[in-house]
């Protein structure tokens, strides 16, 4: 049944999205992250590309295209990672945007989203398909699985270098009474955290903070993550899991539809990958991290 659900999630990615302009050619921006020279990385689900875009004005750069539905992206040491939905592993691209490996066995997993530990030389890929975060050495090698005995159906990732966390948001399983949480593992696997999206309160009753995590980040003592069924950014405390500020349009207007990641830029301001708008979203500090 988790392995179902997993599957309708992505068929959910692939059929539900409706495409608007983005950096002038029409889009569907899922992941993003920070790139190249002043840049930034998204993938383009329908378009099958990798974008590079620019920080100062949002415009597109430059254009990768991917043989296949590109997801997870991440940039280390001069080499562009991507998952790569259609193939089922996970792309390395060199200079001249030549493919150089491929991380992975043919179809062996559905690389929802990727990190990096640039510290430590490693690559994290959220697995749908075995419902876990498989680590892998930069150069492709396998190291270990994370959460395989806690994590239901893993969409979104990132890895916060100065305390060496994992963070992982997870639909769960709604059909088994398992509600959807972030996990937070320290570097080696262990469980530290879990902060579900909704308690009980009495017999009758509950709270729910958060139903679809996307992207999810940690700034200091805070987690910033989006909300894909809300459409909404949620800024929660790290320890207790309370829900500090909520956002549904950003600084410059634009709605939050099906919002499906984003990236914590020098200086504080947030970058959403605003899907159905197919836009990226920018929150200011004071607004995201009160």
């Amino acid at each position: 049944m988790k392995y179902q659900s997993s599957i309708f999630w992505v068929a959910f990615l692939g059929l539900m999205l409706s495409f608007s302009s983005f950096a002038g050619a029409a889009s569907s921006p899922v992941r993003i992250a920070e790139g190249p020279k002043d840049t930034v990385l998204v993938s383009d689900y329908r378009r099958q590309s990798i974008v590079h875009v620019d920080l100062k004005n949002l415009k597109q750069r430059r254009k990768l295209r991917i043989d296949g539905k590109p997801l997870g992206v991440v940039w280390a040491d001069g080499l562009l990672y991507v998952g790569n939905e259609s193939r089922g592993q996970v792309e390395v691209y060199g200079s001249g945007s030549k493919l150089i490996r491929a991380i992975g066995e043919p179809g062996g997993m559905i690389p929802n989203d990727l990190a990096i530990d640039r510290e430590g030389g490693r690559l994290f890929v959220a697995d749908c398909r075995d419902q876990a975060v498989k680590v892998f050495t930069l150069d492709g090698d396998y190291l270990f699985n994370i959460g395989a005995a806690s994590l239901s159906q893993p969409v979104a990732l990132s890895y916060d270098p100065h305390r060496r966390e994992l963070l992982v948001s997870d639909f769960g399983c709604p059909e088994e009474g398992i509600p959807s949480a972030v996990y937070i593992f320290d570097g080696e696997g262990a469980q530290l955290a879990r902060i579900p999206g909704s308690q009980k309160t009495g017999m009758f009753s509950s709270t729910t903070t958060f139903l679809r995590p996307q992207g999810v980040v940690a700034s200091a003592d805070r987690i910033c993550l989006v909300d894909s069924f809300l459409g909404r950014l949620l800024v929660l405390d790290r320890v207790s899991g309370s829900l500090l500020a909520s956002f549904d349009t950003s600084s410059f207007g634009e709605k939050l539809l099906l919002p499906l990641d984003l990236l914590l830029l020098p200086g504080g301001d947030v970058l959403v990958t605003n899907n159905r708008a197919g836009c990226l979203s920018r929150f200011s500090l004071a607004e995201v991290l009160p």
